[in-house]
């Protein structure tokens, strides 16, 4: 430790390389602030999920209620999982979402398409995509799981003190000591 405090006053740093990624706590963080990192990250993991489990997802043979539960716990879910503390663009979450829809379609099985009379393919919107396959786009799934955990934190305070004060201050029928400086 004080070894690198006197490389840091005399400069000595230039023979270490600077990262621009870090990963910490199993979220890639990007110097610039932004997410690109961790949202390609977790589209790599739910395309590993969809191809180990592809054989199961694409099954004709099974219901697709069974297949769905699969797309949403292995694919879906490692998709957004852990995301409702991070701010993702509009962007990201696009990318997010068109990931699903593309995955859906295959989960389809090409359900969602149809031949014209002129022997045109047509097929159906992302949003009757993600209808089909119980989903919602990437930001509404991310604002129902904070409004979950701002109700689990609600319907329990008293675990969750501390954070509801950093959020809402004191509230207006507590009752505090005038000789503690941090309740005032």
């Amino acid at each position: 430790s004080r070894a690198l405090q006197r490389e840091l006053r005399t400069d000595k740093l230039s023979r270490y390389t600077v990262c621009n990624v870090a990963k910490y706590l199993g979220v890639w963080f990007h110097d610039s602030g932004s997410n690109s990192c961790e949202i390609n990250a977790r589209v790599r993991a739910a395309w590993i999920n969809w191809v180990a489990y592809r054989a199961v997802m694409v099954n004709g043979e099974l219901p697709l209620r069974v297949r769905r539960l699969f797309f949403q716990g292995l694919v879906s879910n490692t998709l957004v999982a852990a995301l409702e503390a991070l701010v993702l663009s509009n962007a990201e979450c696009d990318k997010l979402t068109s990931f699903l829809c593309l995955r859906g379609r295959a989960l389809l099985r090409g359900s969602m398409q149809a031949v014209t009379e002129e022997g045109k393919h047509t097929s159906c919107s992302n949003v009757v995509v993600l209808q089909a396959c119980n989903l919602l786009p990437v930001h509404l799934e991310l604002r129902v799981r904070r409004l979950k955990w701002l109700v689990s934190m609600t319907k329990r305070p008293e675990a969750s003190g501390a954070l509801l004060a950093v959020l809402f201050g004191r509230f207006g029928w507590e009752k505090c000591r005038e000789d503690n400086p941090w309740l005032r």
